[in-house]
Protein backbone atom coordinates (compact mmCIF):
# COMPACT_ATOMS: atom_id res chain seq x y z
CA UNK A 1 0.00 0.00 0.00
CA UNK A 2 1.77 3.26 -1.09
CA UNK A 3 1.92 6.25 1.55
CA UNK A 4 -0.66 8.12 -0.25
CA UNK A 5 -3.23 5.44 0.44
CA UNK A 6 -2.34 4.79 4.02
CA UNK A 7 -2.84 8.44 4.70
CA UNK A 8 -5.78 8.29 2.64
CA UNK A 9 -7.06 5.53 5.70
CA UNK A 10 -6.42 7.80 8.59
CA UNK A 11 -7.97 10.73 6.95
CA UNK A 12 -11.24 8.69 6.88
CA UNK A 13 -10.80 7.08 10.67
CA UNK A 14 -10.42 10.49 12.31
CA UNK A 15 -13.53 11.60 10.09
CA UNK A 16 -15.48 9.23 11.71
CA UNK A 17 -14.23 9.63 14.96
CA UNK A 18 -14.96 12.68 14.99
CA UNK A 19 -18.23 11.86 13.76
CA UNK A 20 -18.64 9.40 16.32
CA UNK A 21 -18.22 12.35 18.88
CA UNK A 22 -20.90 14.61 17.67
CA UNK A 23 -23.36 11.49 17.68
CA UNK A 24 -23.14 11.43 21.24
CA UNK A 25 -23.52 14.65 22.13
CA UNK A 26 -19.71 15.96 21.96
CA UNK A 27 -18.12 18.71 19.95
CA UNK A 28 -15.45 18.50 17.65
CA UNK A 29 -12.96 21.20 16.32
CA UNK A 30 -13.11 22.30 13.52
CA UNK A 31 -10.10 21.18 10.82
CA UNK A 32 -8.96 19.30 14.14
CA UNK A 33 -7.00 16.49 13.40
CA UNK A 34 -5.21 13.47 15.53
CA UNK A 35 -4.14 15.59 17.58
CA UNK A 36 -7.35 17.39 18.65
CA UNK A 37 -9.43 14.04 18.88
CA UNK A 38 -8.45 13.02 22.46
CA UNK A 39 -9.61 16.98 23.72
CA UNK A 40 -12.92 16.14 21.41
CA UNK A 41 -13.51 12.85 23.11
CA UNK A 42 -13.45 14.83 26.14
CA UNK A 43 -16.48 17.26 25.24
CA UNK A 44 -19.08 14.25 25.37
CA UNK A 45 -21.58 15.03 27.99
CA UNK A 46 -21.03 12.51 30.81
CA UNK A 47 -23.95 10.94 31.49
CA UNK A 48 -22.99 9.02 27.54
CA UNK A 49 -21.94 6.15 27.40
CA UNK A 50 -22.82 2.56 29.18
CA UNK A 51 -20.36 0.28 31.73
CA UNK A 52 -19.93 -2.71 29.54
CA UNK A 53 -17.37 -5.75 29.85
CA UNK A 54 -15.78 -6.91 26.88
CA UNK A 55 -16.41 -10.50 25.88
CA UNK A 56 -12.60 -13.02 24.31
CA UNK A 57 -14.67 -12.47 21.02
CA UNK A 58 -14.46 -8.57 21.53
CA UNK A 59 -17.94 -8.42 21.69
CA UNK A 60 -19.54 -6.05 24.34
CA UNK A 61 -21.81 -7.45 27.27
CA UNK A 62 -23.44 -7.10 30.49
CA UNK A 63 -20.99 -8.14 33.68
CA UNK A 64 -21.70 -11.29 34.54
CA UNK A 65 -21.25 -10.59 38.37
CA UNK A 66 -23.50 -8.23 40.66
CA UNK A 67 -22.85 -4.97 40.02
CA UNK A 68 -24.09 -0.68 40.74
CA UNK A 69 -24.35 1.61 38.52
CA UNK A 70 -24.06 5.21 39.56
CA UNK A 71 -23.28 8.74 37.49
CA UNK A 72 -20.55 11.59 38.70
CA UNK A 73 -21.62 14.05 40.53
CA UNK A 74 -21.82 16.50 37.50
CA UNK A 75 -23.88 14.47 35.56
CA UNK A 76 -27.40 16.67 35.83
CA UNK A 77 -28.73 15.50 32.49
CA UNK A 78 -29.05 12.96 29.98
CA UNK A 79 -28.28 13.53 26.23
CA UNK A 80 -30.51 12.05 23.89
CA UNK A 81 -30.70 8.11 23.10
CA UNK A 82 -27.85 8.15 26.15
CA UNK A 83 -28.68 5.64 28.03
CA UNK A 84 -31.78 4.07 25.67
CA UNK A 85 -31.62 0.03 25.89
CA UNK A 86 -28.27 1.09 28.04
CA UNK A 87 -29.03 -1.97 31.11
CA UNK A 88 -31.89 -4.22 28.60
CA UNK A 89 -31.98 -7.35 30.70
CA UNK A 90 -29.21 -6.91 33.02
CA UNK A 91 -30.26 -9.24 35.61
CA UNK A 92 -27.03 -8.79 37.43
CA UNK A 93 -27.68 -5.07 37.81
CA UNK A 94 -28.64 -4.75 41.86
CA UNK A 95 -28.54 -0.74 42.48
CA UNK A 96 -28.40 2.63 40.27
CA UNK A 97 -27.59 5.90 41.94
CA UNK A 98 -28.63 8.66 39.31
CA UNK A 99 -28.67 10.84 42.87
CA UNK A 100 -27.34 13.75 40.80
CA UNK A 101 -29.69 13.86 37.53
CA UNK A 102 -31.46 17.03 37.79
CA UNK A 103 -33.72 16.82 34.50
CA UNK A 104 -34.13 14.56 31.36
CA UNK A 105 -35.53 16.84 28.15
CA UNK A 106 -34.15 14.90 25.62
CA UNK A 107 -35.87 11.99 23.13
CA UNK A 108 -35.24 8.86 24.64
CA UNK A 109 -32.62 9.45 27.04
CA UNK A 110 -33.52 6.42 29.00
CA UNK A 111 -36.15 4.68 26.61
CA UNK A 112 -36.02 0.64 28.29
CA UNK A 113 -32.61 1.50 29.92
CA UNK A 114 -32.98 -1.38 32.45
CA UNK A 115 -35.95 -3.29 31.17
CA UNK A 116 -36.05 -6.28 32.87
CA UNK A 117 -33.20 -6.05 35.42
CA UNK A 118 -34.82 -8.46 37.37
CA UNK A 119 -31.97 -8.26 40.12
CA UNK A 120 -32.48 -4.18 40.69
CA UNK A 121 -33.66 -3.28 44.24
CA UNK A 122 -32.82 0.29 44.26
CA UNK A 123 -33.11 3.14 41.96
CA UNK A 124 -32.09 6.31 43.42
CA UNK A 125 -33.26 9.74 41.04
CA UNK A 126 -33.93 11.89 44.44
CA UNK A 127 -32.63 14.86 42.75
CA UNK A 128 -34.73 14.57 38.94
CA UNK A 129 -37.40 17.49 39.23
CA UNK A 130 -38.46 17.84 35.03
CA UNK A 131 -38.95 15.35 33.19
CA UNK A 132 -39.97 17.10 29.77
CA UNK A 133 -39.26 15.17 26.60
CA UNK A 134 -41.19 12.33 24.22
CA UNK A 135 -40.22 8.90 25.40
CA UNK A 136 -37.79 9.94 27.69
CA UNK A 137 -38.29 6.86 30.15
CA UNK A 138 -40.75 4.67 28.56
CA UNK A 139 -40.48 1.38 29.55
CA UNK A 140 -37.23 2.04 31.13
CA UNK A 141 -37.86 0.11 34.54
CA UNK A 142 -40.66 -1.93 33.41
CA UNK A 143 -40.27 -5.78 34.72
CA UNK A 144 -37.91 -5.40 37.20
CA UNK A 145 -39.39 -7.49 39.59
CA UNK A 146 -36.97 -7.00 42.64
CA UNK A 147 -37.33 -3.39 42.86
CA UNK A 148 -38.21 -2.69 46.34
CA UNK A 149 -36.93 1.25 46.49
CA UNK A 150 -37.78 3.93 44.48
CA UNK A 151 -36.68 7.57 45.06
CA UNK A 152 -37.99 10.35 43.18
CA UNK A 153 -39.34 12.53 45.58
CA UNK A 154 -38.16 15.81 43.93
CA UNK A 155 -39.93 15.01 40.86
CA UNK A 156 -42.37 17.99 39.99
CA UNK A 157 -43.62 18.07 36.42
CA UNK A 158 -44.24 15.57 33.66
CA UNK A 159 -44.59 16.69 30.02
CA UNK A 160 -44.02 14.58 26.58
CA UNK A 161 -45.48 12.23 24.92
CA UNK A 162 -45.27 8.94 26.44
CA UNK A 163 -42.65 10.12 28.42
CA UNK A 164 -43.16 7.65 31.85
CA UNK A 165 -45.26 5.11 29.63
CA UNK A 166 -44.64 1.79 31.62
CA UNK A 167 -42.12 3.03 33.03
CA UNK A 168 -42.72 1.18 36.09
CA UNK A 169 -45.28 -1.33 34.69
CA UNK A 170 -45.16 -4.61 36.89
CA UNK A 171 -42.21 -4.06 39.17
CA UNK A 172 -44.42 -6.26 41.85
CA UNK A 173 -42.20 -6.02 44.95
CA UNK A 174 -42.30 -2.17 44.97
CA UNK A 175 -44.38 -0.89 47.99
CA UNK A 176 -44.45 3.00 48.37
CA UNK A 177 -44.82 5.62 45.41
CA UNK A 178 -44.12 8.82 46.65
CA UNK A 179 -44.46 11.76 44.95
CA UNK A 180 -44.65 14.90 47.09
CA UNK A 181 -43.46 17.55 44.99
CA UNK A 182 -45.32 16.20 41.63
CA UNK A 183 -47.39 19.19 40.78
CA UNK A 184 -47.88 18.78 36.78
CA UNK A 185 -48.79 15.41 34.49
CA UNK A 186 -48.99 16.73 30.99
CA UNK A 187 -50.70 20.02 30.42
CA UNK A 188 -54.85 20.54 31.22
CA UNK A 189 -55.12 22.46 27.95
CA UNK A 190 -53.94 19.96 25.41
CA UNK A 191 -56.09 18.62 22.66
CA UNK A 192 -54.65 15.30 22.16
CA UNK A 193 -53.46 12.70 24.34
CA UNK A 194 -49.78 12.24 25.52
CA UNK A 195 -50.49 9.71 27.88
CA UNK A 196 -47.40 11.14 29.73
CA UNK A 197 -47.25 8.70 32.66
CA UNK A 198 -49.49 6.15 30.98
CA UNK A 199 -49.46 2.56 32.60
CA UNK A 200 -46.66 3.83 34.77
CA UNK A 201 -47.19 1.86 37.92
CA UNK A 202 -49.78 -0.40 37.02
CA UNK A 203 -49.66 -4.18 37.83
CA UNK A 204 -47.47 -2.83 40.52
CA UNK A 205 -49.16 -5.91 43.12
CA UNK A 206 -47.08 -4.92 46.28
CA UNK A 207 -48.01 -1.15 45.95
CA UNK A 208 -49.61 0.14 49.31
CA UNK A 209 -49.24 3.90 49.57
CA UNK A 210 -49.93 6.39 47.24
CA UNK A 211 -48.52 10.24 47.58
CA UNK A 212 -49.46 12.82 45.40
CA UNK A 213 -50.46 15.54 47.40
CA UNK A 214 -49.33 18.36 45.65
CA UNK A 215 -50.79 17.58 41.90
CA UNK A 216 -52.83 20.41 40.82
CA UNK A 217 -53.52 19.61 36.84
CA UNK A 218 -53.84 16.62 34.69
CA UNK A 219 -53.73 16.67 31.23
CA UNK A 220 -55.37 14.76 28.18
CA UNK A 221 -55.16 11.00 29.37
CA UNK A 222 -52.23 11.43 31.19
CA UNK A 223 -52.80 9.08 33.87
CA UNK A 224 -54.54 6.86 31.95
CA UNK A 225 -54.64 3.46 33.75
CA UNK A 226 -51.07 4.30 35.78
CA UNK A 227 -52.12 2.66 39.00
CA UNK A 228 -54.40 -0.30 37.20
CA UNK A 229 -53.92 -3.94 39.06
CA UNK A 230 -52.16 -1.81 42.08
CA UNK A 231 -54.38 -4.71 44.75
CA UNK A 232 -52.56 -3.80 47.71
CA UNK A 233 -53.33 0.13 47.12
CA UNK A 234 -54.97 0.92 50.46
CA UNK A 235 -53.94 4.92 50.60
CA UNK A 236 -54.39 7.46 48.21
CA UNK A 237 -53.38 11.70 49.07
CA UNK A 238 -54.48 13.51 45.92
CA UNK A 239 -56.02 16.15 47.97
CA UNK A 240 -54.50 19.07 46.00
CA UNK A 241 -55.60 18.18 42.55
CA UNK A 242 -57.92 20.95 40.62
CA UNK A 243 -58.71 20.16 37.25
CA UNK A 244 -58.40 16.93 34.99
CA UNK A 245 -58.16 17.28 31.20
CA UNK A 246 -59.95 14.93 29.21
CA UNK A 247 -59.83 11.19 29.87
CA UNK A 248 -56.76 12.53 32.84
CA UNK A 249 -57.60 9.53 34.64
CA UNK A 250 -59.26 7.01 33.05
CA UNK A 251 -59.05 3.94 34.64
CA UNK A 252 -56.02 4.88 36.69
CA UNK A 253 -57.16 3.09 40.24
CA UNK A 254 -59.67 -0.06 38.08
CA UNK A 255 -58.90 -3.31 39.88
CA UNK A 256 -57.31 -1.60 43.03
CA UNK A 257 -59.73 -3.98 45.23
CA UNK A 258 -58.03 -2.69 48.42
CA UNK A 259 -58.60 0.88 48.20
CA UNK A 260 -61.43 2.04 50.45
CA UNK A 261 -61.73 5.89 50.08
CA UNK A 262 -60.68 8.67 48.30
CA UNK A 263 -60.93 12.45 48.54
CA UNK A 264 -60.88 15.04 46.06
CA UNK A 265 -60.55 18.17 48.33
CA UNK A 266 -59.50 20.50 45.35
CA UNK A 267 -61.26 19.14 42.18
CA UNK A 268 -63.28 22.31 41.18
CA UNK A 269 -62.66 21.40 36.75
CA UNK A 270 -63.20 18.52 34.45
CA UNK A 271 -63.19 17.81 30.82
CA UNK A 272 -64.61 15.64 29.25
CA UNK A 273 -64.56 11.39 30.06
CA UNK A 274 -62.34 13.27 33.03
CA UNK A 275 -63.24 10.19 35.37
CA UNK A 276 -64.10 7.62 33.05
CA UNK A 277 -64.23 4.36 34.82
CA UNK A 278 -61.38 5.63 37.12
CA UNK A 279 -62.10 3.62 40.16
CA UNK A 280 -63.25 0.09 38.11
CA UNK A 281 -63.62 -3.56 40.03
CA UNK A 282 -62.14 -1.35 43.17
CA UNK A 283 -64.84 -3.97 44.36
CA UNK A 284 -63.65 -2.71 48.41
CA UNK A 285 -64.53 1.00 47.44
CA UNK A 286 -66.49 2.62 49.97
CA UNK A 287 -66.38 6.27 49.82
CA UNK A 288 -65.52 9.34 47.48
CA UNK A 289 -65.03 12.18 48.25
CA UNK A 290 -65.77 15.96 46.17
CA UNK A 291 -66.50 18.84 48.42
CA UNK A 292 -65.03 21.27 45.76
CA UNK A 293 -67.28 20.86 42.92
CA UNK A 294 -69.29 23.13 41.24
CA UNK A 295 -71.84 23.89 38.59
CA UNK A 296 -69.37 25.53 37.17
CA UNK A 297 -67.09 22.00 36.90
CA UNK A 298 -69.04 19.95 34.51
CA UNK A 299 -68.65 22.52 31.48
CA UNK A 300 -67.97 19.42 29.02
CA UNK A 301 -70.32 16.11 29.29
CA UNK A 302 -69.63 12.95 30.60
CA UNK A 303 -67.20 14.17 32.88
CA UNK A 304 -67.53 11.44 35.58
CA UNK A 305 -69.31 8.95 33.36
CA UNK A 306 -69.51 5.01 34.66
CA UNK A 307 -66.57 6.56 37.30
CA UNK A 308 -67.97 3.09 39.80
CA UNK A 309 -68.28 0.60 36.92
CA UNK A 310 -68.45 -2.69 37.87
CA UNK A 311 -68.83 -1.28 41.99
CA UNK A 312 -72.04 -1.72 44.13
CA UNK A 313 -72.90 0.64 47.40
CA UNK A 314 -70.32 3.09 46.78
CA UNK A 315 -71.44 6.23 48.51
CA UNK A 316 -70.35 9.55 46.54
CA UNK A 317 -70.29 12.69 48.85
CA UNK A 318 -71.28 15.79 46.68
CA UNK A 319 -71.31 19.41 47.75
CA UNK A 320 -74.86 20.63 48.86
CA UNK A 321 -74.64 23.31 45.59
CA UNK A 322 -75.07 20.23 43.57
CA UNK A 323 -78.61 19.44 44.99
CA UNK A 324 -80.54 20.51 42.20
CA UNK A 325 -82.36 19.44 39.34
CA UNK A 326 -79.65 20.49 36.50
CA UNK A 327 -76.84 18.42 37.84
CA UNK A 328 -79.32 15.35 38.54
CA UNK A 329 -80.53 14.73 35.06
CA UNK A 330 -77.19 14.21 34.25
CA UNK A 331 -76.93 11.27 32.83
CA UNK A 332 -73.96 9.87 34.45
CA UNK A 333 -75.90 10.97 37.75
CA UNK A 334 -78.85 8.94 36.91
CA UNK A 335 -77.09 5.81 36.69
CA UNK A 336 -75.15 6.24 39.65
CA UNK A 337 -71.72 6.73 38.02
CA UNK A 338 -72.03 3.52 36.14
CA UNK A 339 -72.62 1.80 39.66
CA UNK A 340 -75.11 -0.78 40.97
CA UNK A 341 -76.85 0.83 44.37
CA UNK A 342 -74.98 3.72 44.64
CA UNK A 343 -75.88 6.19 47.03
CA UNK A 344 -75.13 10.47 47.05
CA UNK A 345 -75.11 12.45 49.31
CA UNK A 346 -74.91 16.20 49.20
CA UNK A 347 -73.45 16.45 53.08
CA UNK A 348 -70.77 18.77 52.25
Amino acid sequence: MSLASKLQLIKQDVNRARNAVTEMGGSVAENGGTSQLAADIKTIPISVGVLREIAPDGTFQIPQSPFKFSLTEDATKLGENSLRYGFYKATNLTEIDFSSLLQITEENAMSYGFWQCTGLNKVNLSGLAMIDSAEAMNYAFEGCIGLKTLILRALSIVRGQATMYRAFHGCSQLTEVNLPWLVYVGTYGDNSAKTEMAYCFANCSALETLNLGRLKEIGYSSLLQTFQNCTSLETVDIHSLEKIGKNGLTSTFAGCTSLESVSFDSLNEMRQNALYQTFRGCTNLKHLYFPALTMDSFTESNTMVNMLQTLSGCTVHLPAVLDNTTFKSYNFVRNGFGGTNTQILYDL
